[in-house]
């Protein structure tokens, strides 16, 4: 795709100028490209983002030595996860019973993107410069996320997703690199409930949910600290085109992480204040009144029934899938088949059960065996013990808590969707923490 290589050559170009900032700005600038905008569809494909994720990578360690940035040198929040997962996945990549070259380019991409790139971001937010970089990057980029999706919602149409789908090729190679179809090439968007489930710039409605779950987060936390980087009207602003967003994303797994993330960020009395009660009730009657069906998204968390009807995942549905993901388990139960190998064993009739693989579990059991299922439950003991000495507590806990129970509900969520937050959280908390010392030596030296 032509727009894809454009992208690309502007990405590298600005690279060239300021590798910094270029790092700081992308990662949630890439939120704008799905998979299907690649530079390559032919097997093995490369879209788009991870072609500027390695040559980003590329770039760092060539200019980084010929110009000098403030570096954040503190370790990196995933490193000892980083180096088990090296040693448990190689393992388990030469000992499967699928090896294929598949595994070795979803280790590459793997690695590539949710470690390397994670640790030379975190390097680069070192400043209050970087961090007010990052926070006005991912406003504008939810202010664009959002607005798209609210528009796909209220006219049933997607221009953004139209091009990319008349512009790429759509067949067996690049099926299940986006779900979308339009509206004048299929039977209309897909619904649920009496709403569309809005995809934005998205290859799946379930990812855009969860992004403006996480950027929820963040900014509602900017809020609470009065940390203004941008206006408070502005913040706010941005709050409700996001809570907006999780809505007309249509997806369950959102509202599991906000609603987790409610319970770290306000307290009970808080939640049950009439300033935030009145607003609910009536977002709520809004909702209602112009899809009355809406509210079946919830009450399809217990009834099966209506979960079946909305096009849902039932119990008997998961049961199979986790009897599959449990035969494809034992076939490697210590060290995995490896990653991609669930995609790869689902091609034969015996597995291909497993459809989507609807959860954490039924990706990780498969593919990482009980070496890296200990790893993925150790990665958020971990996280928890780098962010405590920096992030309140009860913070950390409601959100790693989202995090863990969004996946077990629609499987891995690749960790840029949510580790820069915490990379940057981490930081203004430790410079407010700085200034509080520096200011109370002030206060010292004047007495």
């Amino acid at each position: 795709m032509t727009l894809a290589w454009i992208v690309l050559i502007f990405v590298v170009l600005f690279a060239f100028i300021d590798i910094k900032k270029t790092i700081i700005i992308w990662m949630p600038v890439q939120l704008l490209f799905n998979s299907q905008i690649a530079i390559r569809y032919e097997s093995p494909g490369i879209s788009l983002v991870i072609a500027a994720n390695f040559l980003l990578i590329i770039l760092y360690f060539l200019k980084i030595s010929r110009k000098k940035y403030i570096i954040n040198n503190e370790p990196f929040l995933l490193e000892q996860v980083f180096f088990a997962s090296v040693i448990t996945l190689s393992f388990s990549l030469l000992l499967s019973m699928v090896f294929s070259f598949r595994g070795v380019v979803e280790m590459v991409k793997y690695f590539a993107t949710n470690f390397m790139l994670l640790a030379i971001f975190q390097k680069m937010i070192a400043t209050k410069s970087d961090i007010r970089l990052f926070v006005k990057a991912t406003f504008v980029v939810a202010l664009l996320i959002t607005s798209l999706g609210l528009f796909e919602s209220v006219f049933k149409d997607n221009p953004i997703l139209n091009y990319v789908y008349f512009n790429s090729p759509q067949n067996e190679i690049t099926r299940g690199r986006m779900f979308y179809t339009p509206p004048s090439a299929g039977t209309g968007l897909s619904t649920r409930f009496g709403m569309v489930r809005a995809f934005s710039f998205f290859g799946i409605h379930i990812r855009f949910g969860i992004a403006c779950a996480f950027i929820l987060f963040f900014y509602i936390v900017l809020l609470q600290k009065k940390w203004f980087v941008i206006k408070q009207p502005y913040l706010i602003f941005i709050s409700l085109m996001l809570l907006a967003g999780s809505l007309v994303a249509n997806s369950k797994t959102a509202y599991l992480g906000i609603l987790f993330f409610a319970f770290g960020l306000f307290s009970l009395k808080q939640l049950t204040n009439w300033k935030v009660i009145i607003p609910l009730i009536a977002v709520a009657i809004i909702v209602v009144g112009y899809f009355p069906q809406y509210l079946l998204n919830f009450t399809s968390l217990f009834d099966e029934n209506i979960a079946e009807e909305g096009g849902g995942s039932t119990v008997a549905l998961r049961m199979e899938q986790f009897r599959v993901a449990r035969d494809m388990f034992m076939l490697n139960p210590l060290l995995g088949n490896g990653l991609g190998s669930v995609e790869a064993l689902k091609t034969s009739a015996h597995f291909s059960r497993i459809l989507g693989a609807e959860s954490s579990w039924l990706e990780i059991l498969p593919e990482r065996g009980l070496a890296g299922a200990f790893i993925y439950i150790f990665m958020f003991f971990y996280i928890f013990s780098i962010l405590k000495t920096s992030v309140p507590k009860k913070i950390i806990i409601s959100f790693l808590l989202g995090v863990f129970v969004m996946e077990a509900a629609t499987g891995l969520i690749d960790m840029t969707l949510y580790i820069p937050y915490l990379i940057v959280l981490r930081m203004m908390f430790r410079l407010e923490k700085l200034n509080k010392h520096r200011n109370r030596l002030v206060n010292h030296e004047q007495l």
